[in-house]
């Protein structure tokens, strides 16, 4: 089969969440199918670490941009960080580049990675099947976030979320099949879309079982992207209400934060114990030492590849409910669920204190998750 994949950014380099779906996705697909990866406004340091690394991914094509008003410009730098429901008004972006690509191509299945590269290829009809990899359904995220924002930013938000809902209606109406990371999301994607909905579960590599013998610090550690709202949000909250209390009872306690810090994270390094490490080229080696991962998520949707990450790699894991949902995880036996900042806060320090109960969970979370959440298990399925 021949497969066309649009997405908005390169899979690769696989360093967040996001990429790392995309990119385990269009390997697995590869490995029975003809792919080509459609590029959209990448980029041009993307598309150069795509095209140089072919012998990872399948082919790649940059499809080339329709010309954006001053105006179109103007609007998105002002209301963007707002109003993420704007998106939808650049439809068509793309919309002769993908033509003149898929006519090219003659692909038997457009895939498309999240609902923005359906608004950006206009929305359009094309004589293949199409898949949207909606991987976070948006507008759940969206209105799971409107709580926690200023009064001004909320009363906008909360004008914008009938027309983000609007919009990805309009876009999954292109669509034959709508997939989401998050078993939870489907009853609500399939409800706000009218569309099929199926689960195309996050995965991670656990063919090498983790080093339980590793000597552990009092260190606790975080990573991710620093410019993803939730991941800001959950660190702000975490570092302003839980480290206080951790810190009050083990002082020489530290957190490190991997990632490439925004202005709102790189104010954290000036709190006692709080080390921003910047990116690290190897997570193994970054999380060697340390007693224990957080996950302080407030807000998002999907699932978060940074638990199956952990447990890949044993490591125990700390996590609110919305940073662990969809996983089937069970408290206290394969990570510990913590909502509010005094159990967070306990939670942490009675791993930090005791690595043996940490040893024993991390054991059990890699047996719990090699059989759901290995890629080769999860091929199959998405084949």
């Amino acid at each position: 089969m021949k497969i066309l994949y649009v997405t908005g950014n390169s899979p690769w380099p696989p360093t967040i969440g996001s990429r790392m779906r995309s990119y385990s996705i269009v390997q697995m697909l590869a490995r029975q199918n003809e792919v080509t990866v459609a590029l959209l406004h990448g980029a041009a340091r993307e598309i150069a670490l795509f095209e140089g690394d072919a012998q990872r991914l399948p082919g790649g094509h940059v499809v080339p941009a329709a010309p954006v008003s001053p105006w179109r410009h103007w609007r998105n730098a002002t209301f963007e960080r707002y109003r993420p429901v704007l998106k939808s008004q650049a439809y068509g972006a793309y919309r002769d580049g993908l033509r003149v690509l898929v006519e090219r191509e003659r692909p038997d299945l457009l895939w498309f990675f999240r609902f923005d590269a359906v608004w950006n290829a206009g929305c359009d009809r094309y004589d293949a099947p199409v898949i949207c990899d909606v991987d976070d359904f948006e507008a759940k995220a969206h209105k799971r976030a409107i709580g926690l924002l200023p009064l001004v930013k909320r009363v906008a938000a909360t004008i914008d979320y009938p027309f983000l809902v609007r919009a990805q209606r309009a876009a999954a109406q292109t669509c034959d099949l709508l997939l989401v990371s998050n078993p939870e999301d489907v009853a609500e994607a399939a409800a706000t879309t009218g569309r099929p909905v199926r689960v195309a579960p996050n995965g991670y590599d656990y063919s090498t079982p983790p080093d339980y013998d590793r000597q552990r610090q009092r260190r606790i550690v975080f990573f991710g992207a620093l410019n993803y709202k939730p991941n800001v949000d959950g660190l702000c909250w975490f570092v302003r209400d839980i480290w206080p209390k951790i810190r009050e009872a083990i002082p020489d306690v530290r957190l490190d934060i991997a990632g490439a810090p925004g202005p709102a994270v790189q104010l954290l390094d000036q709190e006692p114990g709080v080390h921003l490490c910047g990116f690290v080229e190897s997570i193994r080696s970054f999380v060697d030492s340390a007693a224990l991962l957080i996950v302080p998520l407030r807000m998002g949707g999907g699932t978060r590849i940074k638990i199956l990450e952990a447990w890949a790699l044993g490591l125990p894991v700390v996590s609110t409910t919305v940073g662990c949902e969809g996983l089937d995880a069970v408290n206290g036996e394969t990570l510990i669920v913590a909502d509010d900042s005094d159990c967070f806060s306990k939670a942490c320090i009675d791993l930090v204190r005791s690595p043996i109960v940490g040893l024993d969970m991390a054991r059990r979370a890699f047996e719990f998750a090699r059989p759901r959440f290995d890629w080769p298990t999860l091929a199959p399925r998405l084949e």
